[in-house]
């Protein structure tokens, strides 16, 4: 009943106008973009990206490495070791998932339930 009730309560879209609008044609996708290359705002915008996206890269890279060996002192059982390790592979890159899983685990075999 809920369901139907639902159901009963929500509008009926109009998608007719839709018909109005132009799909974009071949040629304005395949068109270079206009970029202000000679714009010093612009120009600094782009080397404040490019030089963002290598130092992500680079954490990513040191991330991994902080990764690998933690999974490593993890086989040995040197689990203290490996949290510290994975924690830091955290401060890193804070986008790898894998490192909190891990981490956790790391934790879980110490019986370190309670962790911030």
């Amino acid at each position: 009943m809920k369901t139907e009730a639902l159901v009963k309560t929500r509008t009926f879209r109009n998608y007719e106008k839709w018909q109005l609008y132009e799909s974009s044609s071949d040629e304005d996708e395949k068109a270079e973009p206009i970029l202000p290359k000679h714009d010093p705002n612009f120009q600094a915008l782009e080397k404040d990206m490019i030089e963002t996206q290598k130092q992500r890269e680079m954490a990513k890279k040191k991330a991994t490495n902080l990764k690998d060996e933690g999974n490593q002192m993890m086989k040995e059982g040197k689990y203290k070791k490996a949290i510290k390790l994975y924690s830091d592979a955290i401060d890193e890159c804070r986008g790898m998932m894998v490192l909190y899983s891990n981490r956790a685990l790391a934790y879980i075999r110490v019986e370190e339930y309670d962790v911030n």
